[in-house]
């Protein structure tokens, strides 16, 4: 539901939000796995390196109920380094859209957004999209795709495939992509 920046925000106060079942895994993780799955010690090193000191945190709707410790475990990576952060807590966009506005209004060097995104353009300050990492099971992933592509019919006498994946799967595609080449070198004299 989109709202317009001229309204009474009576749709942002009264929207309801579900939790998709895709994210009910998220929303189980221990401290160490949500840290590792939000790239904690990434952003941490990104904020240092580029001597940030003023940090706005916008968490999905999805993410809401973890935004505390993420929050302090971030802190602790950055304690003691003049590093001020600050979760917005009132985003009157979409839950995916980056909130400039609010993060102008206290002076942050930069926005960390956590979740869904829909990258909508940003013009006033850099942005950390820290989308997660959802598991992916590699050699299934690879053995499924490779089945199906294998049992479609060729086009122009070649095997081909076009694979789409979420953003928070990303990093885990070269790892398929190796265990898709693995899985071909293994078959190749079975396919002759």
């Amino acid at each position: 539901m989109a709202v317009a920046l001229s309204s009474d925000g009576k749709g942002v106060i009264e929207r309801s939000i579900s939790i998709e079942q895709e994210n009910s895994a998220v929303l189980s993780l221990s401290l160490e796995e949500l840290e590792a799955c939000y790239e904690v010690a990434e952003i941490a090193s990104f904020i240092l390196a580029n001597a940030i000191t003023s940090v706005a945190l916008q968490f999905s709707d999805v993410l809401a109920k973890h935004a505390w410790a993420l929050t302090k475990a971030l802190e602790r990576r950055v304690e003691g380094r003049g590093v001020r952060l600050f979760i917005l807590a009132d985003t009157p966009y979409g839950t995916c859209c980056v909130d400039e506005v609010a993060a102008q209004h206290l002076n942050a060097d930069l926005i960390v957004h956590y979740g869904h995104a829909c990258l909508s353009r940003v013009t006033r300050l850099p942005v950390y999209y820290a989308f997660g990492k959802r598991p992916v099971a590699v050699q299934s992933a690879a053995a499924d795709l490779r089945r199906a592509v294998l049992a479609a019919p060729p086009l122009s006498g070649t095997v081909s495939g076009v694979v789409f994946w979420d953003v928070s799967c990303d990093y885990a595609m070269a790892q398929l992509q190796r265990e898709w080449q693995r899985l071909a070198e293994a078959t190749s004299g079975e396919e002759a």
